[in-house]
């Protein structure tokens, strides 16, 4: 789990609570500020009392916190409410296995053959689709593979300018009609 600011929408204790119904004995990191709310940062302690959790903190240089991802087995993304998350997108072009919550701003994104989806706010959802990708990393690995291709085939900058060039042609040929 990687957020810049662990806060409640980013579903920490989601993740935290589902680890704890499945009873996972594994390890699980969290990279990121969990000092933004006091609360919230209470909460996810003692969710994680009993489970092997390292809390790394905020991780700013790049390449270390890419090291992290990419090493993980799995990366869960919980979030409740995302713009447009540039995290998915990075742990997309590492190739690792990504769990995460169906808000639209994710199934708009990525595929349901691209990443393995949960129902948001389900802790119990979120551990049974932990239960099973824990099960099938060769799917797991298999979902990260087309992942990665869809980044490549729809997201490159290049594919991205093209795009808001052909809407900014599209504006601007019909603003020159009106005149």
């Amino acid at each position: 789990f990687a957020a810049g600011r662990i806060v409640p929408s980013k579903g920490a204790h989601y993740l935290l609570s589902a680890l704890r119904k499945v009873r996972y004995d594994g390890k699980l990191i969290i990279l990121g500020d969990h000092g933004q709310r006091k609360d919230y940062q209470r909460e996810i302690f003692g969710l994680a009392e009993g489970l092997d959790v390292e809390f790394k903190g905020l991780i700013k240089e790049k390449p270390l916190l890419n090291a992290w991802i990419a090493g993980a087995r799995l990366f869960v993304f919980p979030s409740t409410y995302e713009a447009m998350s540039m995290m998915l997108l990075e742990v997309a072009s590492l190739r690792t296995p990504i769990v995460c919550s169906d808000i639209i701003q994710n199934t708009d994104i990525f595929d349901r053959d691209e990443m393995l989806f949960f129902r948001a706010g389900s802790d119990t959802d979120l551990a049974e689709k932990l239960t099973w990708a824990l099960a099938d990393p060769a799917e797991m690995q298999t979902f990260a593979a087309k992942a990665y291709q869809a980044l490549t085939n729809r997201y490159q900058w290049s594919i991205i300018a093209k795009q808001y060039a052909a809407i900014f042609e599209r504006i601007t040929s019909k603003k020159s009609e009106e005149i």
